[in-house]
């Protein structure tokens, strides 16, 4: 049976670059090496690619995606060599499909750093498959709800299933609304956490209740 982890990774690859503000964090995750220690592949959804529809890479190595700037040179030299798992990406396209999405596949995606800064400090080895999914641009709960239920019986196969985000995506929130309102829409951006609802406990009303509360935060303008 595979697990279910929801996670957030820090501001861009600090948790990497032994960053102080970082520690707890980069603690933490060291942790949870045995939740996927027996898995066969990870399925990761990323706070960090945002699409219309539910789109999956399916390279068999995938590359390096430094979306972030503004760091040390070491920032864009980090590499989590982790194999693709175009296979397993086909299997979710089908599933997803036979849920009523339109899934879709980008072939030239490499790992964001929604993916490779969790999982350096998860499973260093970088030797299972990692297949990456993206949040779809609607926020629409109950398409998330679906996609998440269209997700869950490949915890059957030993497959891990990683929510990396948190459930809002704004460092910033900690400044105050007032201060928040002079950022943009795209920088107060809350994530959608797919994962969750593959957890039988997490009802479609009191999840739709959550969901709402968090989107008042994607809501905020410049």
């Amino acid at each position: 049976m595979g697990e279910i982890l929801f996670i957030p990774h820090g501001g861009g690859p600090l948790p990497l670059l032994d960053d102080p503000g970082y520690a707890r964090l980069a603690e933490m995750l060291k942790t949870l090496g045995p939740c996927v220690a027996g898995c066969k592949a990870i399925i990761i959804v990323t706070a960090h690619w945002e699409t219309d529809r539910p789109t999956l890479t399916n390279e068999s190595k995938p590359g390096m995606l430094y979306d972030y700037y503004g760091f040390p040179e070491e920032a864009y030299n980090i590499q989590y060599p982790a194999p693709g798992a175009p296979l397993l990406a086909e299997q979710v396209a089908a599933s997803l499909a036979a849920n009523g999405f339109d899934p879709t596949f980008d072939e030239g995606r490499g790992f964001d750093h929604g993916v490779y800064v969790p999982m350096t400090l998860i499973w260093p080895e970088a030797t299972i498959p990692i297949l990456q999914m993206s949040v779809m641009s609607s926020f629409n709960p109950a398409e998330h709800i679906a996609l998440g239920r269209a997700l869950a019986p490949f915890l059957q196969d030993d497959i891990a299933l990683i929510g990396s985000g948190f459930s809002f995506h704004m460092a910033l929130i900690r400044c105050g609304e007032r201060r928040l309102r002079r950022f943009t829409r795209r920088q107060a951006i809350c994530v959608p956490f797919s994962c969750c609802w593959a957890i039988p406990r997490w009802t479609a009303p009191s999840g739709i209740l959550v969901w709402n509360w968090m989107m008042r935060w994607r809501s905020l303008r410049a």
